[in-house]
């Protein structure tokens, strides 16, 4: 009995071993069927990885290479814009707006369409986030977007305000000159810049009425101007040239007021200038009239071509120089083109070279150094020496047309 019960055990015992070795066999057979599969998966990942890799370095490569090219059209169009702002700023300001200058405008106004939506096209490409002008968005306050802008696409892709000051090419180049010597980093202050909503400039009005243009971003950057901040951006330009930017000067700080009308940007301009002075003879609405304007800056344009070492882009320069705005503005505020009854730039002029030989034979300049004197003597240049000669001048004028009359 003892060895029938062995005998039943042990092929009991046989049996379990046998299942086991067959589950052993079972699960090595699936244990390499998943060695198997996981090598073949960890291929297919590879060449998932290195197909994403290879995408990615291709997307780097589109990526950097459209930058350049928008980098290089900045460039061209800012190059533009300072070649030909301050002559058009003149000739609208002087009233000499021929057919040929009008085309001449209207042709540069298109060029400046046509390379702003490229730009706005490759940075919403680039930085969809972001606005494809001013940038990254800091603040919204509802009345305006406080947003961190590269200055050159800024000046590039963004028109000046055509009624505010002329645009000085000296003085930019005077800002760009005292910015590369300065310690201080970055640019001071913001760019104010305005989207006029029932703005008549040729480009605002077709982005407006083109159902081509859908993103809203461009019908807004169309519309939008320079109201404050134009030499700052016109400096960065010039030393992007000069030196190209470093960190410090490749962002600028924008102030966007949206949805604004005319009257609106006038009043906001006026606001910014009465804590930052512009000349009075600027302000619209407040200063000098179209036609006032007009025989001023053509009498004083071509007074600077004749003594153009006399002119200075300094505001606050030294006797004997003079400075185109602040001579303007003396002008404007002695009425001196109603009571001289000058009626063309050409007339303006000649009261101005008048007054000019009338200084010279003055025989002596009390409270004047030497130095100035003498300068003012060697260019044959007078009216830097003071500005009473306005006044006089201007009064003299008016006793004669009233001893005339």
């Amino acid at each position: 009995r003892t060895r029938a019960l062995e005998a039943v055990m042990g092929a009991l015992a046989s049996k379990d071993l046998t299942v086991a070795q067959n589950s052993v066999k079972l699960l090595t057979s699936q244990l390499r069927q998943s060695a198997a599969a996981l090598d073949t998966t960890r291929k297919e990942l590879a060449l998932v990885q290195q197909a994403s890799s290879q995408a990615d370095w291709i997307r780097a490569r589109e990526n950097a290479e459209l930058t350049e090219a928008r980098r290089r059209l900045e460039m061209i169009s800012g190059e533009l814009k300072a070649a030909t702002a301050e002559q058009g700023a003149v000739e609208r300001l002087r009233g000499e707006l021929t057919d040929a200058t009008k085309a001449a405008a209207a042709e540069r106004r298109e060029k400046e369409a046509l390379n702003r939506s490229i730009i706005v096209a490759a940075n919403l490409k680039l930085k969809p986030q972001e606005h494809p002008v001013f940038g990254a968005l800091l603040h919204d306050d509802g009345f305006k977007r406080t947003y961190r802008a590269s200055p050159l696409t800024v000046w590039a892709a963004t028109p000046i305000w055509e009624k505010q000051r002329a645009f000085r090419h000296d003085r930019a180049e005077s800002i760009a000159k005292a910015k590369a010597l300065s310690k201080v980093s970055g640019w001071p202050g913001t760019i104010a810049i305005c989207e006029i909503i029932d703005s008549t400039d040729p480009a605002a009005v077709a982005a407006r009425a083109d159902p081509a243009v859908s993103d809203s971003a461009e019908k807004m950057a169309a519309s939008c101007f320079v109201i404050d901040g134009q030499h700052r951006l016109g400096a960065a330009h010039i030393l992007a040239k000069q030196e190209g930017l470093g960190d410090a000067l490749s962002s600028i700080t924008v102030e966007l007021y949206p949805k604004m009308t005319t009257l609106l940007a006038q009043q906001l301009f006026t606001e910014i200038n009465k804590v930052q002075p512009v000349k009075l003879v600027d302000l619209p609405g407040s200063g000098a009239s179209a036609r006032e304007n007009a025989i001023l800056t053509g009498a004083v344009q071509e007074l600077k071509l004749i003594y153009a070492g006399m002119f200075s882009s300094s505001p606050n320069c030294r006797a004997p120089h003079v400075n185109v705005d602040t001579l303007r503005d003396e002008l404007h505020r002695a009425s001196v083109v109603r009571r001289t009854r000058a009626t063309s730039p050409g007339d303006l002029l000649k009261w101005l070279l008048r007054e000019n030989e009338r200084l010279r034979l003055r025989p002596a300049w009390p409270g004047r150094g030497k130095n100035a004197v003498a300068k003012a003597v060697e260019h044959k240049f007078y009216l830097g020496l003071d500005s009473v000669w306005i006044v006089e001048g201007a009064a003299a004028t008016d006793d004669a047309v009233d001893s005339n009359d």
